[in-house]
């Protein structure tokens, strides 16, 4: 006989919750009898367990479930409940989406204690494991590497090559495990050569550039894939070794070579650095078939500068559609450090979507800002003189008062609070001219020196405010590339 299961909600997320178990849950339960049951509460999260007793007194009968799953967010100690009736009571996710992934961990795994979340967090390897196994069901062999031929899962290559030393890279290709090494597309150096023979855990999985595939082999390194190769050389590369094919040059000649020996060519989307150019060249490759991909998506982050590497979040299920299963990561310069980690987690994160058919979640797109990378230079008259600038020393305060500014996110203002001989004011308002032409008009600025600094940190506040970011009094935005290399610096020394 089927267990019977009840899932307790509320009366607005009903509707809800019902839609969800229906598309979702019933379907992968089929051992089960799955009822959503509403209990005459308008939000559950905020009930408490007395209240969920209450109500289920009065709806259970002598046909009892086998076992009735709360919300997380409940409140109180399930055990009573399980006392009163008699029937086991388990605490389910908070959100509404963790709903499968509890079921698929199994629901006797569940603790009445402990939210869902926690648990599934525990065995969250095993389901990204069993998600990666079913969908590399669909791939070809490429020597000993698996390629995808429908990502996600992606496969990773990290090229060794950036500025914190060998020490630091080794650590972290232990720490997030990349499916490749890869040595970067220039003369071999003795560091990086001494760090591929020390990790031999990944010999056989070690990729190589073509023009220099001689002198690494010369130095005792197993190379199984070769990169940067174009069309008409992949004949002169031995059989033993997978190679990567150059696109970008020739597109159709590239895709003739990995279409002929597909259990050996890889053909590389090469992408474009400027972005306008991207969807053009990826509905180019989405029409090849059959055949293993790979792209480097790093060198688009890199192109179109990033502040944030969401970008990731919005490229790679491009690549996916297009069907690029193998990603080539080159972190040559300190704003795309930790791009593994970003793309590993993504990597996850899609292949969990997938594998469960639901939408991904808290991608970190609206983290996201690009900017050009031209720095634009005005040309300025001759001067008469040139002075350098130097600040004063001492430090005189405005006799009129004070200053005090934040911005307020949520109504979409700058506020400054002035204190001083005029009172107590607060003036509200969408520019920093707006705002500075208020404070002027009301007459509470008596020296330049600090009409200029209000000036500075209204311009600032604006920028704050105009691009979503946090803004704190006297501090800076963002942090200059100097002070972003010292925090991976002492992140490095606090994880090791």
């Amino acid at each position: 006989m089927a267990r019977r299961i009840w899932i307790v909600t509320g009366e607005y997320a009903y509707p809800m919750v019902k839609e969800y178990v229906n598309r979702y849950v019933a379907p992968l339960s089929r051992d089960m009898e799955v009822e959503v049951v509403k209990i005459p509460v308008k939000v559950i999260g905020l009930a408490t367990s007395k209240v969920v007793l209450y109500h289920l007194k009065r709806l259970i009968g002598k046909d009892k479930p086998d076992i009735i799953v709360v919300p997380g967010l409940v409140r109180g100690d399930l055990r009573e409940i399980m006392e009163e009736l008699g029937v086991r009571v388990v605490r389910g996710p908070k959100k509404l989406e963790q709903l499968l992934l509890a079921f698929m961990i199994g629901i006797d795994n569940l603790e009445p204690d402990r939210p869902a979340e926690d648990i599934i967090g525990d065995k969250l390897g095993e389901i990204i494991e069993k998600a990666r196994s079913e969908r590399l069901k669909e791939s070809i062999m490429i020597n000993n590497l698996r390629m995808p031929l429908n990502p996600p899962p992606f496969i990773t290559a990290l090229i060794l090559d950036h500025g914190l030393g060998t020490d630091w890279l080794k650590n972290y290709v232990l720490t997030y495990r990349p499916d490749i090494l890869a040595l970067p597309p220039r003369e071999p150096d003795e560091e990086i050569l001494g760090l591929v023979k020390d990790l031999r855990m990944y010999d056989g999985r070690i990729a190589a550039p073509y023009q220099y595939l001689d002198t690494i082999v010369g130095e005792g390194v197993m190379v199984s894939l070769v990169y940067g190769v174009a069309p008409e050389q992949v004949d002169s590369i031995e059989d033993k070794y997978g190679v990567v094919v150059e696109s970008y040059s020739d597109l159709a000649s590239a895709a003739r070579r990995a279409e002929d020996e597909p259990h050996r060519v890889i053909l590389d989307a090469s992408l474009p650095p400027n972005p306008f150019s991207l969807f053009d060249r990826l509905k180019q490759l989405e029409v090849v078939e059959g055949i293993a991909k790979s792209a480097w998506p790093t060198n688009l982050a890199w192109g179109v500068d990033v502040d944030s590497h969401g970008l990731y979040g919005l490229l790679l299920p491009l690549l996916a559609r297009t069907g690029v299963g193998l990603l080539f990561i080159w972190e040559l310069e300190e704003k795309l450090y930790w791009s593994l980690q970003e793309i590993k987690a993504l990597n996850n994160l899609f292949l969990l979507s997938a594998y469960l058919g639901q939408n991904p979640r808290d991608l970190g797109i609206d983290m996201l800002l690009v900017k050009p990378r031209i720095l634009h230079w005005v040309g300025f008259e001759k001067p008469y003189r040139v002075v350098e600038a130097v600040p004063n020393e001492r430090i005189i305060m405005d006799p009129m008062g004070i200053f005090k500014i934040r911005v307020n996110h949520r109504e979409g203002i700058i506020e400054v609070l002035y204190i001083g001989r005029k009172g107590r004011l607060l003036i509200r308002g969408r520019t920093a001219r707006e705002i500075r032409d208020t404070i002027i008009r009301e007459g509470l600025l008596s020296r330049l020196d600090h009409a200029s600094y209000i000036g500075g940190e209204l311009a600032k506040a604006e920028e704050a405010l105009r691009l979503g970011l946090d803004y704190i009094q006297d501090d800076a935005l963002l942090p200059s590339r100097k002070d972003k290399l010292e925090i991976i610096r002492s992140t490095l020394e606090n994880n090791t």
